[in-house]
C-alpha cells in the first residue's frame, strides 16, 4: 500500500460526496481512503456507505470524540508508506496524489510535503494562495504564521512511527501547527508551488468557528517557540522592549536558516512593540534585515496578504 488518505467526517453532508469523489478519481490508484465518522447526526454516514469503492476503509466513533481524537485514531490505522490528509469540505486536484508521491519518492530526505491552495466558497473570490517552498524558508515563516496547509499535506508514515508523533490534545483548533513543529524538529518539510487542493472557506470551518480562541492559542504557541529559539542563543525573552530588539539585531547566527529565523522573529517583535517605538525600530529592521538578499521579502508580502482581512497586524503581534 503506497498511500493512506485520512478523511475525518463530522456532519459534512453538504460537501462530503464531492470530497470523496475527488479522491476516488485520482490518477494515482494505489491507496486506501480511511474515512472516520466522528459521531455525525446528519446524512454523512449514508453518503459514505453509498460509495462502494473497495479502497475505502470506513470507521465510526461511537459518539463525537472531537477532531484530535479522530485524527490520531486515523494515524494509527494508516498502513500506507505515505499518509495524505483531506478534509470533508475540500476537493483534491485529480493528480494531487501522483504529484506528491513522485515528489517524496524522488526526495527521500523530505519527510512531509504540502502545497499551495485554491481558495473558494460562497461569496469568496477564487484565488491561489502560495506559501514558502523550501525547508529553511518554512522554518523562518513558522515563527510568524503556519505556512503549511493541513489538508494539502502528504508525509512519511515511517517518520510518524519512528518518533511516535501525533496530534497534541493540548492544542485544540491548531493541532496541525503543533504537529508540523514537532516534525520540523526531526525532519525536513517542503511545499509545492502548484495548488493541489481546493480549500473551501465557510463559517463551519474550525478556523472560522473558533477564530478568537485559535488566535489566542496561536499567540501563546508562537511566544513559546520564539522563547525556545532565543533561549538557545542565550537571549532572555521575558519582555518586549528596546533591549530585546537590540539583542536580536546583534545576534550571531550559525547558518542562513538561523538568519532567516532571526529576521522573522525580529519582524514579530517589532510589530509587538508599543506604537511609539514601532516606527523607529521598523526603520532599523529595514536597514539591518530587510535588505539581506537571502531573506525573501516576498514572504513578508504574503503574510500581509494572508491576514489582510484582519485589517491590522494585531493577529501577528505576541
Amino acid at each position: 500500500m503506497k498511500v493512506s488518505i485520512l478523511l475525518p467526517v463530522y456532519n459534512a453532508e453538504a460537501t462530503l460526496q464531492e470530497t470523496i469523489s475527488s479522491i476516488i478519481n485520482q490518477t494515482f490508484t494505489d491507496f486506501e481512503l480511511i474515512i472516520i465518522n466522528d459521531g455525525s447526526d446528519d446524512n454523512s454516514e449514508n453518503i459514505i456507505l453509498q460509495n462502494t469503492d473497495k479502497r475505502i476503509r470506513y470507521y465510526k466513533n461511537i459518539n463525537n470524540k472531537g477532531l484530535i481524537f479522530t485524527l490520531n485514531r486515523g494515524l494509527s490505522l494508516c498502513k500506507g508508506e505515505y499518509i495524505a490528509r483531506i478534509d470533508a469540505d475540500d476537493i483534491a486536484v485529480l493528480n494531487r496524489l501522483e504529484i506528491q508521491v513522485n515528489f517524496l519518492d524522488q526526495n527521500p530526505f523530505i519527510d512531509m510535503v504540502g502545497s499551495a491552495r485554491i481558495m473558494f466558497g460562497n461569496g469568496v473570490h477564487k484565488r491561489i494562495q502560495r506559501f514558502p517552498l523550501k525547508d529553511s524558508d518554512i522554518r523562518a515563516y513558522f515563527y510568524i504564521a503556519c505556512p503549511i496547509v493541513h489538508p494539502s499535506v502528504m508525509l512519511r508514515n515511517s517518520t510518524i512511527k519512528k518518533y511516535n508523533l501525533q496530534y497534541d490534545a493540548n492544542f485544540p483548533h491548531m493541532e496541525d501547527y503543533k504537529l508540523w513543529y514537532d516534525i520540523l524538529k526531526v525532519g525536513k518539510v517542503e511545499n509545492l508551488k502548484t495548488p493541489l487542493i481546493y480549500y473551501r472557506v465557510s463559517s463551519k470551518q474550525i478556523s472560522s468557528k473558533y477564530q478568537k480562541e485559535q488566535q489566542s492559542k496561536n499567540k501563546i504557541f508562537r511566544q513559546s517557540i520564539i522563547s525556545d529559539f532565543l533561549n538557545k542563543k542565550n537571549i532572555c525573552f521575558n519582555q518586549i522592549n528596546q533591549d530585546l530588539v537590540s539583542n536580536i539585531i546583534n545576534l550571531k547566527c550559525d547558518n542562513i536558516t538561523e538568519e532567516k529565523i532571526k529576521a522573522a522573529i525580529l519582524f514579530i517583535i517589532l510589530i509587538s512593540l508599543q506604537t511609539t517605538l514601532r516606527h523607529l525600530f521598523m526603520m532599523i529592521y529595514m536597514k539591518k534585515i530587510w535588505e539581506i538578499p537571502y531573506f525573501k521579502i516576498k514572504y513578508l508580502g504574503a503574510i500581509v496578504l494572508h491576514h489582510s482581512h484582519l485589517r491590522s497586524f494585531s493577529y501577528l503581534a505576541i
